[in-house]
């Protein structure tokens, strides 16, 4: 199953910058509790490949809060560098936690180097476990 509200980037990837971005779309917590209700979801995370080698460590953050964005950091989905954000595909499978949401989701990154990456792209959303 592929929906809008799914996804916390671009279908095609949101570009990652330097210092913290918070990707584009906020996914709202009530849209998705239903969502294959009964069954485990997970959130995905895709790398293009277009990351340099001088690119540094990143860290991938779920947030959540009473207003959009979210403001509480929830949990940390994937630490990683850029040799594995180098390689196009899958980065990580990360269930979405059952407890703790509040009313918006939101993802953002962590890193201090990620300009040298020029514009590659980062893309994430929920996907039931199939």
């Amino acid at each position: 199953m592929d929906d809008a509200y799914l996804y916390f980037t671009a279908e095609t990837g949101d570009a990652v910058t330097l210092g913290v971005t918070t990707f584009t779309k906020t996914l709202l917590e009530d849209k998705i509790t239903e969502l294959g209700k009964g069954h485990q979801k997970f959130i995905e995370i895709w790398s293009d490949g277009g990351f340099t080698s001088a690119a540094k460590d990143t860290t991938f953050v779920l947030m959540t809060g009473v207003t959009s964005p979210g403001s509480t950091d929830l949990m940390n989905l994937l630490n990683t560098d850029a040799k594995i954000l180098s390689v196009a595909g899958l980065k990580a499978k990360v269930p979405l936690p059952s407890v703790g949401l509040e009313k918006y989701i939101s993802l953002r990154s962590t890193g201090t180097e990620l300009t040298a990456a020029g514009g590659a792209k980062i893309m994430a959303r929920i996907v039931l476990n199939p």
